[in-house]
């Protein structure tokens, strides 16, 4: 029997809307100078081996950043902050309905604690899991076979997935055990948005 949800947070309970857009736009900071830290160290404060503010300060001169570190994640946290009230809406609804209803996307550690006690999602979802804390970005399988195994949910057979990328989980059949499965379901955004369809595709034992 279905047992838990698992929602991504950028692009699905969160609108997906890059805050280096809006760095550009009031700041005039070109996107083409940021994306190299973004495309580098930044992978690794995904993963908890870098410390944001540590890694992102080396790079304030070059982008003519001229206020704290502090100040530029706080602006960073609030330009990517537009939830969508429908997902919220689904979410609670399988809670209603009995589900667990987790959390599972790639971030580190500080907009971790903005997702869950600036934005709600502390309240708002029973379990969060995040690459930070797992040690692995989600694209990785041994993201899944951590959050399984060491956050103890291993009993769980089932999981129903909502994820903002194809391909973002692989299909592994035995994960644990023989008698370990797990199905994922891939559905798109908006799909995502309508708790029947949710429903009606989440196999009953």
């Amino acid at each position: 029997m279905i047992k838990a949800v698992l929602f991504d947070a950028d692009g699905v309970i969160v609108k997906a809307h890059p805050f280096t857009f809006e760095l550009e736009s009031q700041f005039k900071i070109p996107r083409a100078k940021t994306q190299s830290f973004f495309a580098e160290r930044f992978l690794y404060c995904l993963i908890g081996q870098a410390d944001l503010k540590e890694e992102v300060k080396k790079y304030l001169d070059s982008w003519n950043w001229k206020e704290t570190v502090e100040e530029l994640l706080l602006f960073w946290f609030n330009s990517e902050n537009i939830v969508d009230q429908r997902i919220v809406n689904t979410i609670q609804e399988l809670k209603e309905s009995g589900l667990k209803v987790c959390l599972a996307s790639n971030q580190e550690k500080y907009r971790s604690d903005f997702l869950l006690n600036k934005m709600g999602f502390k309240d708002l979802f029973d379990y969060t899991y995040f690459s930070w804390s797992i040690g692995y970005i989600k694209s990785n399988p041994l993201f899944l076979k951590k959050l399984l195994i060491s956050y103890l949910i291993s009993n769980l057979k089932r999981f129903y997935f909502s994820m903002m990328m194809r391909g973002i989980f692989l299909q592994p059949k035995k994960l644990v055990s023989n008698r370990k499965c797990i199905q994922i379901l891939e559905v798109s955004r908006e799909e995502s948005q309508n708790i029947k369809f949710i429903l009606s595709k989440l196999p009953r034992e």
